[in-house]
């Protein structure tokens, strides 16, 4: 049997407002660049976005991803 790696649920409250941190950063960005024409690459300006799930590590904790540029 795996030990698991329990967190007081102030650790479980930080990982949701850093997940949510993110979350709002891609956003303001995404309006930021909301009349971008092109990227500094020549091609289109495509919006991110974030993806949240739960953590594998901690129980109760959040995760989240940011698309990559394209």
């Amino acid at each position: 049997m795996s030990a698991v790696n329990f967190r007081s649920p102030a650790d479980i409250a930080v990982s949701g407002l850093r997940a949510q941190s993110v979350r709002l950063n891609v956003i303001a960005g995404n309006v930021a660049n909301a009349f971008t024409s092109k990227t500094a690459d020549g091609g289109p300006y495509r919006r991110r976005n974030v993806l949240l799930s739960p953590s594998t590590e901690v129980p109760g904790a959040v995760r989240s991803w940011r698309s990559p540029r394209t």
